[in-house]
C-alpha cells in the first residue's frame, strides 16, 4: 500500500517550471532547480513581509493570480540578478525591472490601490486594515498603557538644542 504525501511544491504560489520561463531558463541546464527554489522561497518571504497583517498568511490554494505573478517576478529578477548581476541590462528579462515591477504591485497591494478577491470576487483582506504604511509612536501612543511601550514622550527627533 502507499500512503498519501503532499508534493515537495505544496504551499508554493508558483512552479519552478514557471519561474524559468519567466526569466527566459527554460532551456538553460546550468540552472538549477535548487537556485530558483532559493529564490522562490525568498520572493514568498518578501511578499510576506509586505502584506502582513493586510491578508492572512500564507495564501491557500487556489493562490490568486496576482500574487502567483508577484512570486514569479520577484523570484525570476532575483534569480536574474543572481546569475548576471545589477548591472547587466539584458532588455526585458532585465532582473531589476522585474523585481521593481513587482514591488509596485506590492505597494499598491498594500495601500489597497489594488486589492485581492475570492471566487466570488470578494476582497480577503484582514476586516479591519487601514490598508497603508503605519508605525509607532503615532496619535495614540501618549494614551497607551506604558507597559505596551505608550506615555508622553520625552523628546521628539524635531526637537533641537
Amino acid at each position: 500500500t502507499s500512503s498519501a504525501a503532499r508534493g515537495a511544491a505544496f504551499g508554493e504560489y508558483c512552479s519552478v517550471l514557471e519561474i524559468r520561463r519567466q526569466a527566459g531558463f527554460q532551456n538553460n541546464p546550468y540552472i538549477g532547480d535548487e537556485l530558483i527554489i532559493e529564490k522562490r522561497s525568498e520572493a514568498q518571504a518578501r511578499i510576506h513581509s509586505a502584506l502582513s497583517g493586510i491578508y492572512s498568511l500564507p495564501f491557500s490554494a487556489p493562490v490568486n493570480p496576482l500574487i502567483q505573478q508577484i512570486n514569479r517576478l520577484l523570484a525570476a529578477g532575483y534569480l536574474l540578478l543572481a546569475d548576471y548581476g545589477a548591472m547587466v541590462n539584458i532588455g526585458t528579462s532585465d532582473g531589476q525591472k522585474m523585481i521593481d515591477q513587482a514591488e509596485e504591485l506590492l505597494r499598491q497591494l498594500n495601500v489597497k490601490e489594488l486589492v485581492l478577491t475570492d471566487s466570488t470576487g470578494t476582497d480577503i483582506s484582514t476586516a479591519g486594515t487601514a490598508g497603508s504604511y503605519s508605525g509607532w509612536p503615532n496619535a495614540d501612543t501618549a494614551t497607551a498603557n506604558s507597559t505596551v511601550g505608550g506615555a508622553e514622550r520625552s523628546f521628539r527627533v524635531s526637537d533641537r538644542y
